[in-house]
């Protein structure tokens, strides 16, 4: 499973940041805002999965819904 975090370090990322974690969620970490626009999106985070983007609330979903055997 390819996971990737597109973070700016505000405190959204860092929230996912810190869910990544404590779940023991392997991810990239690409920073910056130039990634995220040429991903056609404006704000940050944006969590991909496998090829699947997930945004805002969706993010909390996949996480909390992980399981370790995913």
């Amino acid at each position: 499973m390819e996971v990737k975090l597109y973070t700016t370090h505000c405190p959204m990322c860092k929230g996912v940041e810190i869910l990544l974690k404590s779940k023991q969620i392997d991810y990239e970490e690409i920073e910056g805002e130039e990634p995220i626009r040429e991903m056609g999106f404006r704000a940050a985070p944006i969590l991909v999965v496998d090829g699947h983007t997930y945004v805002g609330k969706e993010i909390n979903e996949w996480i909390k819904n992980f399981k370790k055997n995913n």
